[in-house]
């Protein structure tokens, strides 16, 4: 008897453990990132390694008497699955150091190592517009601008910056092609995640839901996890396709 009250208590004294990390252990984020950063993600679709991603902070870039942090990404497929999708995507984006609002964002797209697509967005403040340019299709327009907007890429980094709270709710909004989406992120828990030859690492685990996923993959929801630390690195992506899931799993783990 007096052995399974034991082995009782024991359960409930790691579970109640459980319970403690998944709320109060929470890494306060950086209020400024350290420059140069630079991140790879193999990416796996249905398991099957397909491509790579690669997300490059680099120093910050001094514009117009501002600085800017410079950020590039690109994301491109492995050489097997190259025979099947060679397309490239190459993504920069300058964010002020200080607001961290978007400066400029630009988009290149290559087919087969010939470019296909290059749009630059140019974000004006003062003004509350974003210019619009479609260098390929040599277009221009401009939208009105609202506040605490990002692009596709900043919104990563802005997040990471952000001070984070048990079960509650974000909401941020980016401006992709001519439109604003709204993004919604709930944080759903923190946790231990395994990872195969690299070890175990606290993280922190997000829901992303936004029209713009919907659009693009079929499927409106994202499950991101950060590495729960002060850099709040992005160590692994789950999302699905109309192919498949994929997942994206940081490689330069330190």
């Amino acid at each position: 008897m007096r052995s399974k009250i034991f082995i009782l208590f024991i359960v409930l004294f790691l579970f109640s453990y459980r319970l403690f990390s998944q709320t109060d252990l929470i890494a306060e984020p950086i209020n400024e990132f350290k420059t140069p950063e630079f991140l790879i993600y193999r990416i796996e679709l249905l398991g099957i390694p397909i491509g790579w991603i690669e997300l490059f902070l680099k120093e910050k870039t001094y514009i117009d008497n501002q600085f800017y942090y410079h950020i590039n990404a690109k994301a491109y497929p492995n050489l097997f699955f190259k025979k099947f999708y060679n397309v490239v995507y190459d993504v920069d984006t300058y964010v002020d150091t200080k607001t961290f609002l978007p400066y400029r964002f630009q988009k290149i797209k290559f087919l087969k190592d010939n470019l296909i697509s290059k749009v630059r967005i140019d974000f004006d403040w003062i003004k509350k517009k974003a210019f619009i340019l479609d260098e390929f299709l040599n277009t221009k327009e401009s939208i009105d601008l609202e506040d605490g907007l990002h692009d596709l890429l900043s919104t990563l980094y802005y997040f990471r910056l952000q001070t984070v709270e048990f079960k509650r709710d974000y909401k941020l909004k980016i401006l992709y092609g001519n439109q604003i989406w709204p993004v919604d992120i709930k944080f759903i828990s923190s946790q231990i995640m395994d990872i195969y030859r690299k070890g175990s690492f606290k993280v922190l685990e997000f829901e992303l839901s936004t029209g713009l996923a919907n659009i693009f993959l079929g499927y409106p929801k994202i499950k991101l996890y950060l590495i729960n630390d002060s850099l709040r690195k992005p160590l692994i992506f789950y999302l699905r396709t109309n192919f498949g899931p994929v997942r994206g799993i940081l490689k330069n783990i330190s």
